[in-house]
């Protein structure tokens, strides 16, 4: 599918399938595919990894935005359309804010929306070499409620074990960042485990 898609594709493609029929999938590994910060070894003994020269054109090279529509939904028009374009400026907010200024470290692992515990972080950092992890969980602030956003994050950080994945691999210190932005200011507030 990666093959076929990168030989054929558009300015806009559409994915049209039956209700569980694997559109997410199909959508979550395009994304690990062409994501800065992949994952290459997920797809080593695959038939794509066999694509040498697709894979080192796209593989690994490309921001990627992933938006969900599941939880846009409202009264009327309006209020879909707050949740939507609230949903669209959380991930934009999280590649120009995080992903830029984080992806430099070649000693780091960097991934965005990776599932861990119960759900997705929205950045994952692995310090290999000190044995640091870091959880960034960034959120819109309507009408500047930085405070209680930035809570609001952190809880969801402890509640969804985001936090997991860094304790089972016997991280000795992990920081949990929160991350409320509205227009141009942000807060944050940090947890340390």
């Amino acid at each position: 599918m990666i093959k076929d898609l990168l030989n054929k594709w558009s300015k806009v493609n559409l994915f049209t399938r039956p209700r569980r029929f694997g559109k997410s999938l199909n959508m979550s590994m395009l994304k690990c595919f062409l994501e800065i910060g992949c994952d290459k070894t997920l797809f080593e003994r695959l038939a794509i990894s066999k694509e040498t020269s697709l894979c080192e054109t796209y593989m690994g090279h490309f921001p990627v935005l992933s938006i969900s529509l599941k939880g846009v939904s409202g009264a009327d028009f309006a209020a879909a359309r707050s949740l939507l374009c609230s949903t669209i400026g959380n991930e934009a907010m999280r590649f120009q804010f995080l992903l830029g200024i984080l992806g430099y470290k070649n000693d780091w692992y960097v991934k965005s929306n990776r599932e861990s515990g119960d759900g997705y972080s929205d950045i994952l950092i692995k310090i290999d070499s000190e044995k640091i992890g870091i959880i960034i969980e960034v959120k819109y602030a309507e009408n500047a409620q930085y405070d209680s956003v930035c809570r609001d994050a952190l809880r969801q950080i402890k509640e969804n074990a985001y936090t997991r994945e860094l304790l089972d691999s016997n991280f000795s210190k992990i920081l949990s960042y929160a991350i409320a932005c509205f227009r141009k200011e942000c807060r944050v507030m940090l947890e340390i485990i």
